[in-house]
């Protein structure tokens, strides 16, 4: 089978995006240097944490800084690493 055959099959990861513009990203990302994917994944994660604790301060308005930073560390870790974290982060500011 023709590689124009097989794109025509080929099902793209999202509805909107047509299978030559996806063929065409994947070829970028096979591309781009490691050193350039990890910055973009660096910047796709602080952008969804901004995002996280954005909808966290508009869910709890009247919660404390502390509490909005539980929350979200419960959201970003799940509710058991975050306790484990912050259990550790505690001992260490009080020298334990």
């Amino acid at each position: 089978m023709c590689q124009v055959q097989s794109a025509l099959r080929m099902k793209t990861q999202s509805p909107d995006t047509s299978v030559e513009a996806e063929q065409v990203l994947i070829e970028l990302a096979r591309q781009m240097p490691l050193w350039r994917k990890m910055q973009l994944a660096e910047q796709w994660g602080a952008t969804l944490r901004n995002a996280m604790k954005s909808e966290i301060r508009n869910r709890l308005p009247n919660a404390s800084a502390e509490e909005q930073e539980r929350a979200f560390l419960a959201r970003w870790l799940g509710p058991a690493l975050a306790e484990a974290f912050l259990r550790a982060r505690d001992a260490h500011r009080h020298g334990r």
